[in-house]
């Protein structure tokens, strides 16, 4: 259990110190993702499926099939997000809500 404990505590550092490397204030959460796309290529999902409130942009770049910082392998898109939010069915990981880009 302590083992647990702090391994949690370590990758939890670790993707701290990442976020806080590559990310700007105003989109603090780093992840690595699959896709990002508008909130409205997939609203039915977030909000009917997931639970999430739409935002008053549905334009709003939304990353999806997510884990946390680090390295983005190939085919993976390294973000920046306002938010993350988690899907109330338990699927996809994190969800990236208003975020951009960045370099990996």
């Amino acid at each position: 259990m302590a083992r647990l404990i702090v391994l949690s505590i370590f990758l939890a550092l670790a993707a701290a110190q990442t976020t806080e490397r590559n990310c700007p204030a105003e989109y603090p959460i780093g992840l690595c993702c699959i896709s990002l796309e508008p909130f409205s290529a997939n609203s039915y999902v977030w909000e009917s499926v997931c639970g999430f409130t739409p935002p008053a942009d549905l334009s709003t770049p939304t990353a999806s099939f997510c884990g946390a910082p680090g390295t983005c392998y190939s085919g993976i898109i390294p973000v920046c997000c306002e938010k993350a939010l988690t899907c109330q069915s338990g699927v996809d990981g994190p969800t990236g809500i208003n975020c951009t880009r960045v370099e990996p």
